[in-house]
């Protein structure tokens, strides 16, 4: 009914998925069995990639990308201020600096003229992370020649993008403009798993690397075992034996929500097309709208359409953002801002020199996200 409030995102799970969770709590494994495999298997097929890794959220992912790549104390990280704080602490928490670099005022994605001005001035970035924001993916052919002709290495952040395509039409995830892709499947992104993340590479070293560190810095692979008198008996390896190559975490999904992710993908494509309904629908609604803008309509074919973003100019409707807000909240209407631009964190306050982001800071005073999700219903949609 109308009178419950409708939130900006929600998941959608289908009958399927709970009779395939249910297989797996009837089983023998609850976590480490077969349905991981046949979940990175899934997706690398789905996107393209050669390998996919299933980890315990997209933050996890992101974290062990830069790790996997981190090689010197001058090894920093350069991201947009638009995203969650998750895509700056992948750096932070590797001891890296964290430089930001503003959004182009048409779509909120990486700018790649400001990118190139950073890239030439500071010369200790060593790996870019685009955000494709709200669905929409930035210019990655674009930043995949600015990150060769720099010598840098790309971590695309592809949390809202499962189901988006580039420019040319491909998959998000496949790799070919950059050394990773990592996707999040939180509740409220095109297919859940309740908590959990997938990162998609081409390149097998850093993929038994990421492998290891998932799990404990752990290697269970003879070929790469050093104590050789230790490991084997009659030329063949014991059984029970591993190797610790450095220290790792414990980044691992569970059987659970890899059943529930796998069973999630046989309904992508009818997600997908819900969501870019709902999306063009509403960009046609606002049209007319005299003091209302939306962003990414030229992307909505390509997009995972994952956030419907709209702008208000508070001034001009003499109203505050928190009026409206609660305005709203009242009528039963969820919104949300995403996100809180990095730099107005206590944290990032403290550690960023000079904060000139003019498009961002726009962005700021009149953007927020209105629901979207898979059963919104035309109905709460007009409301």
């Amino acid at each position: 009914s109308l009178k419950k409030k409708i939130p900006y995102g929600r998941q959608h799970i289908f009958k399927q998925d709970i009779t395939k969770v249910t297989e797996v709590l009837n089983s023998e494994n609850l976590t480490q069995g077969p349905n991981i495999l046949s979940f990175e298997k899934k997706i690398a097929n789905y996107v393209g990639s050669k390998y996919a890794i299933a980890v315990s959220s997209c933050s996890a992912g992101l974290y062990l990308c830069f790790k996997a790549l981190k090689n010197s104390s001058k090894f920093d990280l350069l991201t947009s201020p638009i995203t969650f704080v998750s895509s700056a602490t992948a750096g932070l928490n590797s001891n890296a600096n964290v430089y930001l670099s503003d959004v182009d005022p048409k779509d909120s994605l990486l700018c790649c003229s400001d990118l190139e001005k950073n890239l030439k001035k500071f010369p200790s970035i060593k790996v870019i992370m685009p955000i494709h924001f709200a669905g929409a993916t930035c210019n990655m052919k674009k930043i995949h020649f600015l990150a060769r002709k720099y010598k840098k290495y790309i971590i695309e952040d592809a949390a809202h993008a499962l189901g988006s395509k580039y420019n040319d039409k491909s998959m998000v995830g496949n790799c070919k403009f950059s050394d990773f892709a990592v996707f999040s499947f939180h509740p409220v992104k095109t297919i859940t798993s309740g908590e959990g993340g997938v990162i998609t590479t081409n390149n097998y070293n850093f993929y038994s690397k990421i492998l290891s560190l998932r799990n404990h810095g752990i290697n269970r692979n003879p070929k790469y075992f050093e104590n050789k008198e230790e490991s084997y008996e009659n030329f063949r390896p014991l059984p029970w034996y591993y190797e610790m190559k450095s220290p790792g975490y414990h980044y691992r999904v569970t059987d659970i929500q890899a059943s529930l992710a796998l069973s999630q993908m046989d309904n992508i494509n009818k997600i997908l097309n819900r969501r870019r309904f709902l999306a063009q629908r509403y960009d046609k609604k606002f049209k007319n709208f005299k003091n209302l803008k939306t962003i990414q309509a030229q992307y909505r074919a390509k997009s995972a359409n994952h956030l419907y973003i709209i702008r208000i100019n508070f001034n001009k409707i003499k109203r505050s953002k928190k009026n409206f807000f609660d305005y709203l909240s009242y009528h039963g209407v969820k919104i949300q801002f995403h996100y809180l631009p990095l730099y107005r964190h206590p944290y990032f306050k403290k550690k960023l020199k000079k904060i000139d982001f003019k498009n961002l800071e726009s962005f700021y005073d009149e953007a927020f996200s209105i629901p979207l999700f898979y059963n919104l219903s035309t109905k709460q949609q007009d409301k």
